[in-house]
């Protein structure tokens, strides 16, 4: 797989369980279950959810940064040397 078509994925990836980890969030938030009426017997589904996604997206975006470390570095210094 080439490194732009691997760089995708990984971002669709942190696309994704961001939104998960967001729209669980979200929904946990105390007393907004029931005032939407769908009780508290999903909260521990939700709270699986929202966990693993928040731990997938620290994982994908920790290899996303690898990545990108060189050009970091590089933008970094250049900052720091424009001073």
């Amino acid at each position: 797989m080439e490194r732009r078509d691997f760089l995708y994925y990984i971002d669709l990836g942190m696309v994704i369980t961001f939104l998960l980890c967001a729209f669980t969030g979200f929904l946990k938030w105390p007393g907004l279950l029931g005032a939407l009426g769908w009780g508290y017997h999903l909260l521990g589904s939700l709270t699986l959810v929202h966990d693993w996604s928040g731990v997938v997206f620290c994982v994908l975006a920790l290899v996303h940064v690898g990545m990108h470390w060189r050009w970091l570095a590089a933008m970094t210094r250049k900052r720091l040397h424009m001073r």
